[in-house]
């Protein structure tokens, strides 16, 4: 038999009308840049018992989910829907050029997904129910493409199955000279560099289900991230270490500031990541031995803020109407 490439990996993302209810007919189709994931899981154990022998136990089966990482491109198209997944809520207004404004549930629960992740259209086609993404990263860097990593997790499991007809969005996806930072109301700063990590926690139910979880369900809401900024004047490390842009001396301020990213194609084509306040974690203003400019590391974690939409927003205008 020939053998089979290992470029033509595509997954699909369909949003579930219930849990146990499948979704292969409408949703969005990815390409890889890399994870190769989420697979099914058969999770086993070794016996571990006393005998006469020197050999480890056998393994015993003791429960079937789904897991792993998926990395895509962001592409302005698609982008809604996968932010609608993680967030659980979203808002969409306008007709011709749709805004679509996601956010997280206060409980953290989501709607449940169907992932068909298919090799070669035939090849190796895994069918995937009552999947949610856990997790998120988002980077970007200059002269770069923007990309997401996604944590999935899910309970059910087939193989064997058909892929989706849905076929891949082949727009461009969204690159780094598009991204304007603008961080506690100021775009001056030049960052080359930014990381954002989105996390719901969520796991899946255990007990006297049989061998599939009952069902999944959120925990801590986190965001943190880091931003690559020149260093142009001491007035951010004066700010992380006293708490003001102009401090001389310790105090127990923390400062808090907005934070925007934005990915603009055009006016009625974007992506933006919105939040209301953030602290500085950590501030690194490193040395180098050849002369070259500083970039300072700047770390941060999100603010606590009167309502969860304040905490971040996912804001995607396009031409799409449905999520």
């Amino acid at each position: 038999m020939a053998p089979t490439a290992g470029n033509a990996w595509t997954l699909f993302v369909g949003k579930q009308a219930s849990k146990g209810t499948a979704n292969v007919a409408t949703g969005r189709k990815l390409r890889y840049t890399g994870g190769f994931g989420p697979t099914g899981v058969r999770n086993t154990i070794n016996l571990a018992e006393t005998d006469a022998l020197r050999q480890q136990g056998d393994p015993i089966v003791v429960g079937f989910s789904v897991g792993g990482t998926s990395e895509h491109y962001i592409r302005v198209d698609e982008f809604h829907s996968i932010a609608e997944l993680f967030m659980g809520s979203n808002a969409t207004t306008g007709a011709t050029n749709y805004t679509h404004t996601a956010s997280s549930t206060a409980s953290g629960s989501t709607f449940y997904a169907t992932l068909v992740r298919a090799l070669n259209v035939t090849t190796l086609v895994e069918q995937m129910t009552d999947c949610q993404i856990s997790s998120m990263t988002v980077r970007g860097g200059a002269e770069q493409v923007l990309s997401m990593s996604l944590e999935w997790v899910g309970l059910q499991y087939a193989e064997g199955a058909t892929d989706s007809a849905v076929t891949v969005v082949t727009t461009a996806p969204a690159t780094y000279p598009q991204v304007t930072v603008t961080l506690g109301g100021v775009t001056t700063d030049i960052v080359d560099s930014f990381e954002i990590t989105m996390t719901q926690n969520r796991q899946a139910i255990l007990g006297d289900t049989g061998t599939v979880a009952s069902q999944l369900v959120a925990g801590q809401y986190a965001i943190s991230g880091s931003l690559s900024v020149l260093f142009e004047s001491d007035a951010m490390w004066r700010e992380f270490m006293t708490g003001s842009t102009s401090g001389t001396t310790a105090t127990t301020t923390i400062a808090s500031k907005t934070l925007n990213i934005i990915a603009t194609e055009t006016a009625n084509r974007s992506v933006a990541f919105d939040m209301d306040g953030i602290f500085a974690t950590a501030l690194e203003v490193p040395g180098n031995t050849d002369g070259a400019p500083i970039r300072q590391n700047f770390s941060f974690s999100s603010a606590r803020q009167a309502t969860l939409a304040g905490v971040l927003e996912i804001i995607t205008k396009n031409q799409t109407a449905t999520t």
